[in-house]
């Protein structure tokens, strides 16, 4: 509360500066509200919607058009079921399978 909406943008940041660059896509000049240090391309408001559009969303969510995870087979290290897991496992640390992996999580 006591922060101010705004409906196109969300939060009202107040007056930002803005500092104009050159689109790496188009070379039109466009004004954004960061100042770029030159370690990644900046874009035209067109052409990083362009380029938003057709990137994989990202974060947790309902995951578009990714393909399904590839499972990986191995064996519960607590009670030698088969199972399958979302990662290659290594060696380096145990595995379990769902039941097993509940179990330990409920009980710290």
């Amino acid at each position: 509360m006591g922060e101010d909406f705004d409906n196109d943008r969300g939060f009202d940041r107040g007056n930002r500066e803005m500092h104009t660059v050159v689109c790496a896509e188009c070379g039109q000049e466009t004004e954004v509200p960061f100042k770029p240090d030159g370690s990644r391309p900046v874009y035209c408001r067109d052409c990083f919607q362009k380029r938003r559009g057709s990137s994989p969303p990202r974060g947790r969510g309902g995951g578009g058009d990714r393909p399904p995870r590839q499972m990986h087979s191995t064996v519960c290290a607590e009670c030698g079921k088969d199972t399958e897991v979302p990662f290659k496992p290594d060696g380096s640390r145990p595995v379990y399978c769902r039941d097993c992996f509940q179990k330990r999580r409920n009980s710290f």
